[in-house]
């Protein structure tokens, strides 16, 4: 949703018919979008289509489904007043207490009726097997009223250059990055790619790796970068790999990429395209 334009739509849709996965998600994106995103009615623009609007109401089940909460105050009554009983053993009274990535989250129920009223759920779209001989799916549509703007840790991070790190995820690997001057020069060599080769497009993570791997990306994604930093896991095409760990000059392409590559190649294509066919 953040990089959605003003005007723009983000579409969410689902095989699923769980409130929890339907309406309830919804819920929290608009929350968390501060008034940047509203639903719109998509049934005028489809009017054969035959479906009911969405819930506005909803309980959740436990895991082990023994329980139903209508509201996040009543998980936590529950996590405190459960008792075991007579037929109970002490592994089922434990995992009512051990509730650690299992038990409902607030997110799950519907939110305050002030929030409700103005979030217009009933706008989503469930579509019901047994009403138009289809399968079961829920579809919202979100509404851009205005960007949302990148949040300030990501605007410090882009300006200090410093990574910005997830709160949930503490071991994240160092960010992609365009070659070095001194590496543009190791991978043309090590590769005899021609001077006309976008060199300037390539991406790698850092010089010291157990196996050096080396993406190709276009120009749009190399100017997202830097606002994104180590939030980007992967970008661009794998083109390069290294065939001898802990180094840098012992490269070779990677088979998927050949053809790709072979009209970045000139006088190199013919023969690398021979090879690739010789593989097959």
């Amino acid at each position: 949703m953040q990089l959605c334009k003003t005007g723009g739509r983000v579409v969410y849709s689902t095989c699923s018919l769980n409130p929890v996965e339907d309406e309830a998600v919804v819920s929290a994106c608009l929350q968390q979008a501060s008034g940047h995103f509203r639903l719109v009615d998509i049934r005028h623009e489809l009017p054969t289509l035959k479906c009911s609007p969405g819930m506005t109401s909803w309980c959740v089940m436990s895991k082990d489904l023994r329980y139903t909460f209508h509201s996040y105050a009543e998980v936590q009554e529950h996590l405190h007043t459960t008792t075991p009983s007579a037929d109970n053993d002490t592994h089922t009274f434990k995992s009512h207490k051990s509730t650690i990535g299992t038990r409902p989250t607030p997110s799950m129920f519907p939110p305050p009726a002030s929030i409700l009223s103005s979030q217009n759920l009933s706008l989503c779209c469930r579509i019901l097997p047994h009403q138009q001989d289809t399968g079961g799916f829920f579809i919202a549509s979100f509404e851009c009223i205005s960007a949302i703007p990148p949040p300030s840790s990501l605007r410090l991070g882009c300006h200090t250059g410093q990574a910005v790190q997830s709160q949930y995820n503490k071991c994240i690997p160092a960010p992609l990055r365009v070659l070095t001057p001194a590496m543009k020069q190791t991978v043309q060599a090590a590769l005899a790619l021609p001077d006309t080769f976008p060199l300037h497009q390539l991406l790698y993570r850092n010089d010291l790796t157990r196996v050096q791997k080396i993406y190709y990306a276009c120009q749009g994604v190399l100017d997202l970068l830097p606002y994104l930093g180590s939030r980007v896991s992967y970008a661009g095409a794998k083109v390069f790999e290294a065939y001898v760990k802990h180094s840098n000059d012992k490269l070779r392409y990677f088979p998927d990429s050949v053809r790709s590559l072979a009209p970045l190649l000139q006088t190199c294509c013919d023969e690398l395209c021979g090879a690739s066919d010789d593989d097959k």
